[in-house]
């Protein structure tokens, strides 16, 4: 599981997409990836509750259906 900010573009796409083709399930906020498995997810940078969902969103996910 990698979770990447800034994954709408520039260094951030790219390194979601690099992730997600060596086989990790990728988290990214903003990511527009096509044909990896992958989740789209928001971040308010400035907000540490944001954060916090964030990861608690990613790592739910990770974990699959209990």
């Amino acid at each position: 599981m990698a979770v990447v900010t800034g994954g709408a573009s520039g260094v951030g796409l790219s390194t979601a997409q690099r992730l997600a083709r060596e086989g990790a399930k990728a988290a990214a906020e903003g990511i527009r990836a096509s044909g990896a498995e992958a989740q789209g997810l928001a971040l308010d940078a400035l907000n540490g509750e944001s954060a916090h969902t964030l990861v608690n969103e990613a790592v739910r996910t990770a974990a699959g259906p209990s």
